[in-house]
């Protein structure tokens, strides 16, 4: 369903009135007017997973901005050249995005956009955007930023669509080559990976193989040794997993003196307050990309902030 932006009164189109708000009032004319007039005359289907919405420039916002109000109605986004600008408006959405983390919305997201894009007055659009990809990663959403080297034009999107759309249904039933069910082996295997945390990059090496259906992983730290891997998940080209975080001989010596204050100043109830707080946890999450990925190392145990980190990794061998 093509729709353009509508006339009323003067001889322009109303984009900026109908795109650029960040409000649910798109959402519900194409949910309460459009559709329900287009399904007199063709089966339309009506579950979110079977619905995307795509635009370009201030388009690209309003496709967003349809799915961030009403993921019950769409649940598939394609933005090209999107304008993630101007405050109050498009810019106010990678903050929300981020706020979001821990409970993302039912949304896929695709975005593309030029390194050579608009730089003006209300925004620059290659900044907005991999902003964009930036808060979409980091609130943990099925998402994936395409920038290439154009403008403020269509045909890097053009080019790259049938991709795009090959990505944003891949998993759809009745679509050649979908599955909703993820291959195992394709993550099994030895990865060598590089985390860079706050400028310091701490190298080790992944093992992950698959018993009974189900996959397990060690982790050998070039400082620590092997660590134990748990909660490791892979599900839409997405790896996560879990390890503590292992503490070098003069932390874990600073760690016992801190403790043994903690227990002079005991509670009534004589307690140790140290012991109520759990091990510090490393959370990794990653997009598989063939023999490659990248992601995010995480963590909170530091303060009340969450913090990622960049990590990537290579297979450097296969295991059956």
């Amino acid at each position: 369903i093509f729709i353009n932006p509508g006339r009323k009164e003067v001889q322009r189109d109303q984009r900026s009135n109908q795109y650029l708000p960040v409000n649910d009032v798109y959402a519900r004319f194409l949910i309460e007017e459009i559709l329900p007039e287009v399904s007199k005359n063709y089966n339309l289907v009506t579950d979110a997973s079977g619905r995307a919405i795509v635009g370009q420039s201030d388009g690209g916002l309003c496709a967003f901005t349809v799915a961030w109000h009403r993921p019950d109605a769409f649940s598939k986004v394609i933005s090209h050249i999107g304008s993630f600008t101007r405050l109050p408006g498009g810019a106010e959405y990678p903050h929300l995005v981020r706020l979001t983390r821990g409970n993302p919305k039912p949304i896929r997201v695709f975005l593309q956009d030029g390194e050579n894009d608009f730089n003006g007055t209300i925004g620059n659009w290659p900044l907005a955007n991999a902003q964009m990809g930036a808060a979409l990663k980091f609130a943990r959403y099925d998402s994936k930023l395409v920038m290439g080297s154009g403008g403020h034009e269509l045909s890097h999107g053009g080019a790259i669509f049938p991709d795009t759309l090959r990505w944003i249904w891949r998993d759809y039933p009745g679509v050649k080559g979908a599955s909703d069910v993820p291959d195992l082996n394709s993550v099994v295997g030895q990865w060598e990976v590089h985390a860079n945390v706050m400028g310091d990059v701490k190298r080790s090496v992944l093992t992950v193989i698959v018993q009974d259906n189900m996959l397990f992983a060690t982790l050998l730290d070039e400082d620590s040794g092997f660590i134990p891997v748990t909660a490791i998940t892979f599900a839409n080209d997405i790896l996560s997993y879990e390890y503590p975080i292992s503490l070098t001989i003069k932390e874990q010596q600073s760690k016992k003196k801190k403790k043994v204050k903690t227990k002079l100043s005991n509670d009534k109830s004589g307690k140790d307050k140290l012991a109520k707080k759990s091990s510090p946890t490393m959370k990794v999450w990653v997009t598989i990309n063939g023999d490659t990925f990248e992601g995010a190392l995480s963590t909170t145990w530091a303060s009340d902030l969450e913090w990622d980190y960049p990590i990537r990794g290579k297979r450097t061998r296969q295991l059956k």
